[in-house]
């Protein structure tokens, strides 16, 4: 089924049949690997959030639950995530130099490139490491699946227009906390912070799409572009702190500096684009669109 809820079926099981559903597909892309481990691990993951926002969405109306298995998701999509870190640092390095004009600092970066592509197919060598995390992923996501039988949500639709419109607007207010942050510090954690909420509110919307066609469709689109963005802050910031604390270029400390440079302004330009970007997403809109929401659902 798609990822949208149908209100013209009972609320409680189009959330049970869409979690199920995405939690089979993570399921079957670990299992089947048809592009290799480390694209199975990205594709999983990214069904992985995807339930997890749908159970934020809900949370109000199934607070234990919500709260017991997004943090279940969360420690599941944590153990992959640093056997996808290595190919997506390689990713990273090949995107700055899109953005360098710089000849010779391309050329530190097609250095650095080659250190980490060898250190990503070594990486894959390590088999048995792989698979043991990939099995037990596969376990724990079975797991996570059976426990649909217990959530349960209301059926009323004036009990799920509340749920549905403090979820949306839950969202907005943690995604305004984390953009205050952002202005005031430039490390990554509040731009991360910045990112999962953005995420939140595209995947919210793809499941709203259904109530609100026309509106969902362009917050989609606005928070699309600001997630690219962010994704993009956070593989830097990744980079950055590996440069820091390894050697990969230790016999050039001069080319390491020049790196961590580039990789810094970057930073900088891409983290004005996300705030801008990010004010747009989220103005005053969640209040609004969060009634919205309550009042189409109510007229369900």
């Amino acid at each position: 089924m798609a990822y949208r809820i149908n209100f013209k079926h009972p609320f409680q099981r189009e959330v049970r049949s869409i979690a199920s559903e995405q939690l089979a597909i993570a399921i079957d892309f670990l299992e089947e690997q048809p592009d290799g481990p480390h694209e199975a691990i990205h594709k999983a993951r990214r069904r992985i959030k995807r339930t997890r926002a749908l159970y934020r969405l809900c949370a109000q109306g199934a607070k234990g639950f919500a709260r017991t298995e997004t943090e279940r998701l969360g420690k599941i999509a944590g153990r992959l995530a640093h056997l996808r870190d290595a190919a997506a640092l390689t990713e990273t390095v090949e995107y700055i130099k899109t953005e360098i004009d710089e000849p010779s600092i391309q050329m530190a970066f097609d250095k650095l490139g080659s250190v980490l592509t060898r250190r990503r197919d070594q990486m894959m060598i390590d088999e048995v490491r792989i698979s043991d995390a990939i099995s037990d992923a596969v376990i724990n996501l079975q797991q996570a699946r059976n426990a649909l039988a217990d959530l349960n949500l209301p059926e009323r639709n004036t009990k799920v227009a509340d749920c549905l419109a403090t979820g949306w607007r839950s969202t907005g207010s943690k995604a305004m906390e984390a953009l205050i942050d952002c202005a005031d510090n430039q490390e990554g954690a509040a731009y991360h912070e910045l990112r999962k909420r953005g995420q939140d509110r595209w995947m919210h919307a793809a499941l709203l799409r259904r109530l609100w066609p026309s509106a969902m469709q362009a917050i989609r689109i606005e928070t699309e572009a600001l997630i690219s963005h962010l994704g993009h802050e956070h593989d830097l910031a990744m980079l950055s702190a590996h440069l820091a604390e390894t050697n990969d270029l230790e016999e050039s400390h001069a080319e390491k500096d020049i790196l961590l440079l580039a990789v810094f302004e970057q930073r900088q330009r891409l983290q004005k684009t996300c705030r801008e970007a990010a004010e747009l997403v989220f103005d005053d809109r969640p209040e609004r669109d969060a009634a919205r929401i309550r009042l189409l659902v109510r007229e369900m």
